[in-house]
């Protein structure tokens, strides 16, 4: 009984993890997951990849954020390579209420080659938000082409919104090429209904 009651209480005082032993997620601390793609497509959506490090990719871009517990910029540097092909930057404990202002800037030669700027309605029983950026002509898997930033399903899942910012045309690898945003919801207090902003 004695060691009974020692295991119980070591097992209390240890931290909760999952089952393939990463630390179990905090369902009370909304997070939000900025995301590069690691593959945007070329001049004939065919697969192309996307560089952190290529002037003519992602090299140049910066993401501002206010709203948030502190004003955010962040940079190539602040993003870190994920197993599937992302380079991602979380932030944790977002406010569960009030307007994050992301501002997304993408320079090219010492020149502003696309630019946007979007508004997220916090709210409590969203959990999780995933920012998604990429530079394609049509973003393969986000059901999208051209011109349409409108949600469809099947896929992209829980998307909320895709945005499309033009690359200018001296400064895009082909034309047409544009800077792509697509905004999800990760995960929902209250299942909230595909494509509804909860």
């Amino acid at each position: 009984m004695k060691w009974t009651c020692m295991l119980l209480a070591l097992a209390v005082a240890l931290p909760a993890t999952a089952c393939d032993g990463a630390p179990a997620r905090d369902e009370g601390t909304p997070m939000m997951h900025i995301r590069i793609d690691g593959w945007g497509t070329d001049s004939l959506s065919h697969l192309s990849p996307n560089s952190l490090t290529d002037p003519a990719s992602f090299a140049g871009i910066e993401i501002d954020i206010t709203g948030l517990q502190h004003p955010l910029t962040l940079t190539t540097t602040d993003f870190r390579e994920d197993p599937y092909d992302y380079h991602v930057y979380t932030i944790h404990n977002i406010p569960e209420q009030g307007t994050a202002v992301v501002n997304v800037k993408l320079s090219q030669d010492g020149e502003v080659a696309a630019q946007g700027e979007v508004r997220l309605i916090l709210r409590g029983n969203t959990y999780e938000w995933i920012l998604t950026l990429t530079r394609a002509l049509d973003p393969i898997g986000w059901s999208v082409i051209r011109g349409d930033t409108v949600c469809k399903l099947p896929v992209p899942f829980d998307c909320v919104a895709v945005h499309r910012f033009p690359i200018r045309e001296d400064l895009a690898n082909y034309p047409e090429e544009a800077l792509w945003l697509l905004i999800q919801h990760g995960t929902t207090k209250y299942g909230c209904p595909v494509n509804m902003v909860c």
